[in-house]
């Protein structure tokens, strides 16, 4: 079995695409200590893309470990900390969701260490993590109570449609506190 750090390397170690439609979601694990499906991945962001409107997207998943999300939190954030989540638009096309072309990249071993808090599995957590991030593509934000209400709300529906709601608390309470 691999360490954590073994299996939390800087190397790409699994490639994954899926293609449905115009729809192409391509997962990349440079850490595999979390056990999510990349067919599960690619579906749900694809269906969540669906959901919003978008009439296609080119969506690169990154699955990593603690350093490197570090190293990018601050190379393009200035956060000096490790986060859960960083998620890009790559087209100049931001408020137009007729193709979304961007980048979600995800911090499997945050999932790990934030699961338990919430009452769930780190696959749980860290589909969560990519739900999150693909609603920021969509152009959802949380930087004001306003704008966090709203991301929350589509959070809580995909989460229940997928039945991902934690043990020991509701998905909508369980969202609503959180600090994301």
């Amino acid at each position: 079995m691999q360490n954590q750090a073994t299996a939390c390397s800087s190397l790409r170690l699994n490639t994954m695409t899926q293609q449905q439609d115009s729809f192409l979601v391509e997962v990349d694990r440079a850490c595999t200590v979390v056990a999510l499906d990349d067919d599960v991945i690619q579906q749900r962001l694809a269906d969540v893309l669906r959901g919003e409107g978008a009439g296609g997207c080119e969506i690169s998943v990154s699955i990593i470990g603690h350093q490197a999300m570090h190293e990018l939190n601050v190379r393009y954030l200035s956060h000096d900390y490790p986060t859960d989540v960083l998620s890009f638009r790559l087209d100049e096309r931001e408020d137009d969701l007729s193709f979304v072309e961007g980048e979600v990249i995800v911090s499997a071993e945050m999932a790990i260490e934030r699961a338990e808090e919430f009452g769930w599995s780190s696959e749980h957590e860290m589909m969560y993590y990519l739900l999150h991030g693909t609603l920021h593509l969509c152009g959802y934000d949380d930087h004001s109570p306003a704008n966090i209400f709203q991301m929350r709300q589509r959070e809580a529906f995909y989460l229940d449609a997928w039945g991902l709601t934690p043990q020991e608390f509701h998905t909508k309470a369980l969202l609503a506190s959180r600090n994301v």
